[in-house]
């Protein structure tokens, strides 16, 4: 029996977040790195090897956190040189790019996109986030509101939700791809 995904919903996105922010992309630097066990080198890349990106974005408003400045995200995939290698779990950026980003830890000083593609909203050059349509102000305004009512109530919802959206894939298999 097939299963599809459902999307999160920004209230659950929102829960799960230890930072919620709006930024411009300013850099993208992919690289090689060497995996650590033969599970990871089965899986990912036949030659002990497999590709991390680390992307900069200037942080141009925070709405749950403290964030302020420039933000580092580090994820798999990306290219270098004639090799590239896309993860479908994780968005891609481009530089120049305005997103609201739904972030949390992974294991390291860099943060990473909850739920991978869906942490992460594009906002178009009108001003308006792409995928729901809405303007930023209006967008932002929504954010708020869920913050101060979830600031009430014990966000734990969230890790029933991503178990569900795995699909039963281990969470820390995902937290092993971080160098």
């Amino acid at each position: 029996m097939a299963s599809s995904a459902v999307s999160p919903t920004v209230e659950e996105l929102t829960a799960g977040a230890e930072e919620i922010v709006y930024a411009e992309v300013k850099k993208i630097v992919s690289h090689f790195v060497t995996l650590k066990d033969q599970e990871e080198r089965s899986i990912f890349y036949r030659q002990n090897q497999t590709i991390i990106s680390e992307i900069t974005a200037d942080v141009v408003k925070s709405y749950k956190g403290n964030l302020r400045g420039v933000l580092a995200l580090e994820q798999p995939g990306g290219c270098v040189l004639d090799k590239c290698l896309v993860v479908s779990l994780y968005p891609n950026f481009l530089v120049g790019q305005r997103v609201i980003l739904f972030l949390e830890r992974n294991g390291t000083t860099h943060l990473q996109s909850i739920m991978g593609e869906y942490g992460r909203y594009i906002v178009d050059e009108t001003g308006n986030v792409v995928r729901t349509g809405d303007s930023i102000e209006k967008f932002e305004k929504r954010i708020a509101k869920i913050v101060r009512v979830q600031d009430k109530r014990d966000p734990s919802f969230f890790l029933r939700k991503t178990q569900t959206w795995l699909g039963g894939l281990s969470v820390d298999f995902f937290r092993k791809l971080a160098p």
